[in-house]
């Protein structure tokens, strides 16, 4: 079989951008010299009859060896470094029998109906991450080059993906024109191309054939139950629909003015039909997100969430949905590891591409201090949705928490070298940095942080913790004295000021917020148990706490005082 010229072509260009073939001329060049000089010099200085054939033995073990170490590695004015990887070096492991499914192009003559093309993408992939043997790639990842035009073949290459699926929407009055086409990310083939013009109600058998299409042309044998799951319908109503789509979209943008248009068009899509299974979703979603990012108080968010999966389970006992919100549930707000992991475990096994569960289980993995399975969780969830900074900063997150302090600097500036502007990678570091009291660093980070956050509360005590740390009190005290004021009008989390005052040693403060952490269920309440630094874990009294501790299982993690 003939090789592929694609990939020949990007292997040449590989080589050149590290230097290969400039290594290998001047190497070819420097050994015909060193042939010619022993040649000449080997009579008149008397050399052993041995000697040429020893330079030219030598030069050929050198040659691999030299050629290895300029793949590796790069010579330059700031001495001997690891040469970084390119993208293009991706191209030969994409992950096998994967896709990505591209947000569909909006063709309407009013440029108007983004979000129902979005939302066909969204549902394609919904129903593809059923089928166990596929590899789904999460919608951030596969929509980050929406509104791009860049070549099939660099887009596979930068998700890693074996196949691409692309189309377009054409709507108009009560009709709809979908195209579609199944793309090979090597060559940029097409496996696949169909177009439907049908009626609108129709849309919801026109993403069915879709689905169907891609496993049947990428040879994928869909069980029984899978092929049930693909095909499961949760409305033929497209107004209904059409509503959820608007609602799903403000979700996404995360920003407290389009989380309130969401709230309303899932109030719409509930007042319209009361048993729709998404709309449940979609409202959990708003509830939880809210509360473990501070605008929303654990007690309230939570159990508002819980409600939204036991209305599901009314609809659906057997619903997906219902395990992702109840493992999420028992791990951070009522934080019952032994009914969490049930819940987890029961999620994978429904959905085992949706990144979220393999996120939240690798967190219930570390503070099980079983860290090489979190940290392969963690790899999981970033691997299904490779372009999105949240990911990769939480990996960066899961080897603080598993001691691998420098890995996780490592990894954490990668990050922050890809999403610059994504508050999350320098937050991560500036406590990594903290963690190996590179405090100068730690200050740096964490005010860029605080900076591009806008001001997240957890993130602001964090800055005071490192500047207090770095003998900056004056200002950390008038960081923590702004956040206290800040709690008289908003929620903040009592875990900002849990971490700040048992940092300062004051620990009267420390039992007051830990106690207004429990009230409330404080989602942030685990992550200062399980400290990276193990001299720094808060503990909790045994004697105040003790259906607590028994239940976090906490007296088999460390001693209890």
């Amino acid at each position: 079989m003939p090789s592929n010229p694609n990939k020949l072509s990007q292997f040449w260009q590989e080589l050149k951008r590290r230097n290969v073939i400039k290594v290998f001329l001047w190497y070819a060049g420097t050994a015909m010299v060193l042939i010619g000089l022993a040649s000449d010099v080997a009579g008149p200085f008397n050399l052993p009859d041995g000697t040429l054939r020893l330079v030219i033995i030598l030069i050929i073990i050198g040659f691999p060896l030299v050629m290895i170490f300029s793949w590796i590695y790069d010579i330059s004015s700031q001495g001997i470094m690891k040469t970084e990887k390119g993208v293009s070096e991706t191209l030969f492991s994409p992950i096998a029998n994967s896709i990505a499914v591209l947000p569909f192009q909006d063709m309407s003559s009013e440029k108007d109906q983004e979000y129902f093309c979005d939302g066909i993408a969204e549902e394609i992939i919904n129903a593809l991450v059923h089928v166990s043997s596929l590899k789904v790639i999460a919608r951030t990842s596969a929509f980050a080059f929406k509104n791009q035009s860049v070549d099939m073949r660099k887009i596979g290459q930068a998700l890693n993906v074996e196949n691409l699926l692309e189309g377009s929407v054409r709507k108009d009055s009560n009709r709809i024109r979908i195209t579609a086409q199944l793309i090979k990310t090597d060559d940029g083939t097409h496996l696949w191309s169909e177009r439907f013009d049908r009626d609108l109600n129709d849309i919801f058998t026109i993403q069915d054939e879709i689905s169907l299409s891609i496993v049947d042309h990428l040879k994928v044998k869909l069980l029984s139950e899978e092929k049930s799951a693909l095909l499961k319908r949760h409305t033929d109503d497209f107004e209904l629909y059409d509503l959820y789509l608007k609602a799903s979209h403000y979700i996404k943008l995360a920003t407290p003015a389009a989380i309130e248009k969401a709230v309303d068009y899932i109030e719409q899509v509930l007042q319209r039909d009361p048993q729709f299974i998404l709309g449940y979703n979609a409202l959990g979603i708003v509830n939880m997100v809210s509360s473990f990012f501070g605008n929303l108080p654990p007690n309230i968010g939570y159990p508002k969430a819980k409600e939204c999966a036991e209305k599901i389970r009314e609809v659906d006992s057997n619903a997906p949905e219902i395990p992702c919100f109840m493992s999420a549930f028992s791990l951070y707000y009522d934080w019952d590891w032994d009914s969490s992991e049930q819940h987890f475990k029961h999620a994978l096994q429904l959905n085992p591409n949706y990144e979220w569960p393999h996120h939240n289980y690798s967190w219930f993995l570390v503070f099980s201090d079983r860290y090489s399975e979190a940290i392969l969780e963690a790899k999981r969830a970033m691997e299904l949705d490779p372009l999105s900074g949240f990911f990769h900063a939480e990996l960066g997150h899961k080897y603080i928490y598993t001691g691998q302090f420098e890995p996780a600097i490592d990894h954490l500036r990668q990050s922050i070298e890809k999403f610059p502007y994504f508050y999350l990678g320098h937050w991560y570091l500036g406590l990594a940095y903290t963690c190996v009291s590179m405090m100068e660093e730690a200050v740096e980070k964490s005010r860029k942080a605080v900076e591009l956050s806008g001001g997240i509360p957890l993130v602001v005590s964090t800055l005071a913790g490192a500047l207090f740390m770095a003998g900056s009190t004056e200002e950390a005290e008038s960081l923590m004295m702004e956040l206290e004021k800040r709690s008289e009008k908003e929620y903040v989390s009592a875990g900002c000021f849990i971490d700040y005052y048992r940092i300062k040693g004051e620990q009267e403060k420390v039992d007051k917020w830990v106690e207004r952490a429990i009230r409330e269920h404080d989602g942030y309440l685990p992550y200062l148990i399980f400290h990276p630094i193990k001299e720094s874990r808060l503990h909790l009294n045994e004697q105040k706490y003790p259906d607590l501790i028994k239940k976090m299982g906490l007296e088999q993690n460390f001693e209890i005082v």
